[in-house]
């Protein structure tokens, strides 16, 4: 058994920082970058947070005659995240309503009552974005053209950039916790509020946090590696 335990707790060892680059300058063909906020490199067991002032993940609340499965680009705050090996990443986006209240002057219930994180992950990079058409994107993959507004062309003949891989969005509460098995690679992450209709882009001050795990198929790898070598000992 003593064989055994090391190399489980091995897989299972404690978070490490993740590598943030905030002087990262997206490579736009037409001269201007895409807005990421940073690129955050993340290897298995790597965290990263940080606090956003955030507007629409959703702007259904906005016109109630707009699609809801579209978001308010102006306002959300986009990530470059790079996937060093196949992992579980985990994303967890809370209201910090100390911060909200002093930037909005809401009282606590209104704070609370008007916050509803959401966020979505895309593979890829995009780098045709057109500035100026970054209003609405797709943030469900409920509605895909609206991904390939102007600013998302960088595919193969101006295809879209972008593929839609995972969204989550909490409806009820102010915190909102999601998760996804990706490859390695480079992510592109949208975060949001989605209730509000007066919504504007401080209106909302989030904490956001990034942690990877092992994929559940690595951690019955490691523990079936464990076990072989267990027997072997015996």
């Amino acid at each position: 058994m003593k064989t055994f335990f090391p190399i489980l707790l091995s897989t299972l060892s404690l978070s490490s920082a993740a590598t943030i680059d905030t002087s990262y300058v997206n490579p736009g063909t037409d001269g201007t970058a895409f807005p990421y906020e940073l690129l955050v490199t993340l290897d298995v067991n790597d965290s990263w947070s940080s606090v956003t002032s955030v507007g629409g993940w959703s702007y259904v609340n906005l016109d109630p005659s707009k699609d809801p499965s579209r978001g308010w680009g102006h306002a959300s705050t986009w990530y470059l995240i790079e996937i060093t090996e196949a992992t579980r990443l985990e994303v967890t986006i809370s209201l910090d309503v100390v911060q909200t209240m002093t930037s909005t002057g809401f009282d606590e219930t209104t704070a609370l009552s008007s916050a509803h994180p959401g966020f979505v992950i895309y593979a890829g990079e995009s780098v045709e974005d057109a500035p100026s058409s970054l209003h609405s994107y797709s943030n469900d993959g409920g509605n895909l053209i609206a991904l390939n507004d102007a600013w998302d062309n960088n595919g193969t003949d101006g295809s879209p950039g972008l593929i839609y891989v995972f969204h989550a969005f909490s409806a009820e509460d102010n915190t909102v916790t999601g998760w996804v098995d990706l490859e390695p690679g480079r992510y592109t992450i949208a975060v949001g509020n989605g209730a509000d209709a007066n919504l504007a882009p401080s209106d909302k001050v989030y904490q956001i946090a990034f942690a990877t795990v092992p994929e559940p198929s690595a951690l019955l790898l490691g523990a079936l590696t464990g076990l072989a070598l267990l027997r072997r000992q015996r």
